[in-house]
């Protein structure tokens, strides 16, 4: 057991995770989860739900086994986002595989307009490679198995959550040397920030422009890209998102009824649809 004199030992984390209704950029967060704790004790937990205003993808409800009846009634993410970054505070944030959760919480934060708050974030896979840990593979829950803790309830945002911490607090079992966070940082790098994964958003064109009025109202875009061509194409636009060297437009299409994700460079037009979409 490390020296409790240990400064990091002693230095409160919030360990978190997130469930969502799929692994694509229009995917939405349905459940946060995070425990705040130290070396020596848990210290608080938070766990909400969270109705995302889209359907969850079977293949995400085969992993986390939440359907779209299970949120009903659930507060949004401009509720719980909120109140997640009021639990966290100013400690430092720990996940695994860290940027998939931080790219879910910035394209949310970036659909909502919250500024990204501004904690320090480390990955414990990333830790875990550090360490060579990998033998098995770097999953939360084979790491879990290689270092002989329990795996049970995974895949929900609490339990994983809570997976980290303790996978955290074993790797540092094997870390004697590491008594702060500076000495953390020298092992595993820098540590990771929310800003990093919202991209500030290039000027718009013109023909965007009409769009970006229209957030959260229907609008009639033409599509260059997709398996319609170029059909007319009734839409509730969203959020502008910035993606690789891409930026998109995330939208409800009325065409097809589902959410979808349309890269900006391929609308050729767009107008306002004045009432409701059909």
């Amino acid at each position: 057991m490390a020296d409790v004199a240990d400064d990091l030992w002693r230095q409160p984390f919030v360990a978190f995770d997130t469930e969502t209704t799929g692994l694509g950029a229009s995917s939405r967060i349905i459940e946060l989860g995070g425990v705040r704790f130290t070396g020596r004790a848990v210290l608080s937990t938070f766990q909400q739900l969270v109705a995302p205003g889209v359907p969850i993808s079977p293949g995400a409800q085969a992993v986390h086994g939440l359907g779209d009846a299970d949120l009903a009634g659930q507060p949004p993410a401009e509720v719980v986002l909120p109140a997640f970054f009021a639990f966290a505070g100013d400690a430092p944030l720990l996940a695994h595989n860290a940027p998939f959760d931080l790219g879910m919480l910035a394209r949310e934060c970036a659909r909502l307009g919250l500024p990204p708050p501004p904690n320090a974030v480390f990955d414990t896979r990333r830790i875990a490679q550090s360490l060579g840990l990998g033998s098995n593979g770097y999953s939360l829950g084979t790491l879990l198995r290689t270092l002989g803790l329990a795996t049970e309830g995974l895949h929900r945002a609490l339990a994983d959550a809570d997976a980290a911490r303790r996978l955290f607090l074993a790797t540092l079992g094997w870390m004697r040397h590491i008594r702060t966070l500076d000495d953390l940082i020298a092992l595993a790098g820098p540590p990771l920030a929310l800003a990093e994964f919202t991209v500030p958003l290039p000027p718009l064109p013109p023909v965007l422009r009409c769009l970006e009025e229209r957030l959260g109202r229907p609008a009639l875009i033409c599509y260059g890209g997709g398996s319609k061509g170029g059909q007319p194409r009734p839409i509730t636009p969203q959020a502008f998102f910035v993606q690789g060297e891409y930026l998109y437009l995330e939208a409800h299409c009325h065409l097809d009824g589902l959410v979808k994700v349309f890269r900006a460079d391929r609308i050729l037009s767009a107008e306002p649809l004045e009432g409701n979409a059909p």
